[in-house]
């Protein structure tokens, strides 16, 4: 017998426990400058600052792929949420950056119900943006390749 949690799986992941009052989330694509700007923020205002994807690399203990394609996105969450859940946080506040969609393994946009499933408390979304050619010369320079504008673009 399954147990129900929050997120309506069924499953095991552990909420982000109340000790975080609130959330500042910035999303966008790959190469729009999230990671730039949460660690600029965050520093302004010193709160804590974690990259989802990171958190999700340290709980499943596995290195940074060249290709970001996902191939479950729920699992991704739970590990996400239990990685929150372990840290040890200073501050009632955090800065979080990551995506509210990704691509799967065959290049589709899949949706990530991001603030439902994992109980997090949102006090405040930034949504970084940027034309396809700068992204595309971003995401270059920083891992010596990148998608074509029309991919950026979808």
């Amino acid at each position: 017998m399954s147990k129900s949690t929050p997120n309506g799986r069924g499953d095991d992941s552990t909420l982000l426990t109340s000790q975080v009052t609130s959330v500042i989330f910035v999303a966008g694509v790959h190469g729009a400058g999230k990671t730039t700007f949460s660690r600029k923020l965050s520093e302004a205002l010193g709160f804590q600052n974690f990259s989802a994807g990171n958190l999700i690399r340290a709980q499943r203990k596995q290195e940074e792929a060249a290709d970001k394609r996902v191939k479950d996105v729920d699992t991704n969450q739970d590990e996400l949420a239990k990685a929150l859940a372990n840290l040890d946080l200073r501050a009632p506040y955090i800065v979080l950056d990551g995506h509210f969609c990704v691509l799967d393994t065959v290049g589709g946009i899949c949706a990530i119900p991001l603030a439902t499933d994992i109980g997090l408390k949102l006090k405040l979304v930034v949504i970084l943006t940027d034309s396809p050619e700068q992204i595309r010369d971003q995401l270059l320079s920083r891992d010596g390749r990148a998608q074509s504008c029309e991919e950026i673009r979808r």
